[in-house]
C-alpha cells in the first residue's frame, strides 16, 4: 500500500484546492508541486502533512539540457516532426522547454524527499502534459514508483491545442500506471482519436469526475420578479464566446436583467466596451478576476437566477458543477462534458454552436417560468451536485485507489 503522494501541477487552478483537502485523508504525507500562490500556500497551512514546494522559475539551463539529453531521443525525433509540417514556432519552443523543465524539477525534488526506490510513493500527475512527462521521466529512474494523471479536455482537444500529435502521448500512455479522464466525453474523444485507432491497450484508462467541494452552507436564492441576475465565469478568451452573451442581451428590452461576470484575461477590456451597446434595461457587471473562496462567497450570497457557459470547447467545467452546487440552473452549449453537468431537469442544453436567438430564448424560458418549475430546477441541481459531483465522496475514493496502485 502506497503511503505516501506528490501533486504535481504547472499552474494553480482552483481544483488544486479542493483535491488537496481529499488526499490529505488518504495519504500519511502529501507533497504539493506547483508554482505559489497566496491562496494555495494558505491552503497547505490547514494541514499538517502537507508539504508545499513552490515551482521554481523556467531554468534555460533545464530546458536546454533537456534538448541535448544524449538519451532523449523521443525530443529531437519531436522537432524532427514539427519542422516537417512546418508547425515550428517559439510556442512550440516555449511549450518543450516547460516538458523539459518539469522534468527536472520533479526529479530535483524527488531526490530531496530521499524516496528510496518509490515503492511508498505515488505522483499524481493534474494535467496530460508537461507534468505526466515529467511523472514518466521520472520513473525510469524510479522504478517502483505510480504514476497517474488527470486528464482534460485541453489535452486531447485539436481545437484548443495544435500540438496535440506531438509531446509524447504514446509514452506517456504507455508508462503511466493510471489515466484518470475528468469527463465522459473526453475520455471518449481520446479514445476514438488515439488510443483505439492507434492500437494502444487502455485498460488503465478511466473516467473520475473531479467534482468540487462546497465551499459555503446553503444555495443561492432567486427573483420573483424583475431585475433577473445572470452570471457567467470564466476567463475573457474567445473559446469562452462571451461576446454571444453581449449579442443576446443586446436583443432583450423587454426584461430588466443584471448580468455579472467573473474572470478577466486578454479580452476583458474589448468586451467591457463591446457590452455598454446592450439595451438599457440590462446592467452590465464586470466583477473581474475573484479567488475560488471568493467566487464560492458570490454564488451562495447573491441571488441568481441563471448561470450562463456558451463555451465552444470545454471538458467539465469546475465553474458549473460549482453553480448546481448551490442550486443554480444552467444554461450551456452542449460541448465537451456539458450534458454531463446540464440537463432538462437542471437548466437548458444548447446547441453546440447557438444562435443569438436561442440563447435569448433560453435566457426568457429560464427567467419567465412558472415559480414550481424555477423551484423543481433548483432541487434538481443540487440533487446532480450530490449524486455525481461532490467531492467529498468521489474525491476520497479516487484517493484511497491510488493507495492500492502497484
Amino acid at each position: 500500500m502506497r503511503k505516501h503522494i506528490l501533486l504535481f501541477s504547472h499552474n494553480t487552478h482552483a481544483f488544486i484546492l479542493s483535491d488537496l483537502k481529499w488526499a490529505v485523508k488518504s495519504f500519511e504525507k502529501v507533497v504539493l508541486l506547483c508554482p505559489y500562490s497566496e491562496e494555495i500556500q494558505k491552503r497547505c497551512d490547514e494541514f499538517q502533512n502537507v508539504k508545499f514546494i513552490p515551482l521554481k522559475k523556467k531554468s534555460l539551463g533545464n530546458m536546454i539540457s533537456g534538448f541535448f539529453d544524449q538519451e532523449n531521443q523521443m525530443v529531437r525525433k519531436d522537432l524532427f516532426s514539427v519542422v516537417k509540417e512546418g508547425k515550428l514556432s517559439i510556442l512550440y519552443l516555449k511549450i518543450m522547454g516547460t516538458y523539459m523543465d518539469c522534468a527536472r524539477q520533479l526529479l530535483d525534488t524527488l531526490d530531496s524527499l530521499d524516496i528510496s526506490s518509490g515503492e511508498e510513493w505515488v505522483v499524481l500527475s493534474l494535467w496530460f502534459s508537461a507534468t505526466s512527462y515529467a511523472a514518466c521521466k521520472a520513473k525510469e529512474k524510479y522504478k517502483k514508483l505510480a504514476i497517474v494523471s488527470l486528464a482534460h479536455s485541453f489535452e486531447v482537444d485539436s481545437l484548443k491545442n495544435r500540438y496535440i500529435n506531438h509531446f509524447y502521448k504514446e509514452y506517456c500512455h504507455r508508462m503511466l500506471d493510471k489515466i484518470s479522464f475528468i469527463s465522459e466525453n473526453v475520455m471518449e474523444d481520446y479514445l476514438q482519436n488515439y488510443a483505439k485507432p492507434l492500437g494502444w491497450n487502455f485498460d488503465h484508462v478511466q473516467v473520475d469526475y473531479l467534482g468540487v467541494e462546497k465551499r459555503n452552507e446553503g444555495v443561492s436564492g432567486y427573483h420573483h420578479a424583475e431585475p433577473y441576475h445572470i452570471v457567467s465565469c470564466s476567463h475573457c478568451v474567445p473559446v469562452k464566446r462571451i461576446e454571444l452573451i453581449i449579442e443576446g442581451l443586446k436583443q432583450i428590452a423587454d426584461i430588466r436583467i443584471k448580468w455579472s461576470h467573473i474572470g478577466g484575461g486578454p479580452e476583458w477590456k474589448r468586451l467591457q466596451m463591446l457590452s455598454k451597446g446592450v439595451t438599457q434595461n440590462i446592467d452590465v457587471c464586470w466583477v473581474g478576476s475573484m479567488s475560488n473562496e471568493k467566487v464560492h462567497q458570490f454564488l451562495a450570497g447573491n441571488s441568481i437566477d441563471a448561470f450562463l457557459n456558451v463555451s465552444s470547447s470545454e471538458g467539465l467545467p469546475v465553474s458549473m458543477m460549482e453553480a448546481i452546487a448551490y442550486g443554480i440552473p444552467v444554461i450551456a452549449t452542449d460541448v465537451g462534458g456539458n450534458r454531463e453537468v446540464v440537463s432538462d431537469s437542471n437548466g437548458i442544453l444548447l446547441p453546440s454552436s447557438p444562435s443569438s436567438d436561442e440563447l435569448v430564448s433560453a435566457i426568457k424560458t429560464l427567467l419567465l417560468m412558472q415559480e414550481e418549475q424555477k423551484i423543481s430546477l433548483r432541487k434538481n441541481a443540487v440533487q446532480t451536485y450530490e449524486q455525481k459531483f461532490m467531492a467529498e465522496h468521489i474525491r476520497i475514493k479516487f484517493y484511497n485507489e491510488l493507495k492500492m496502485i502497484g
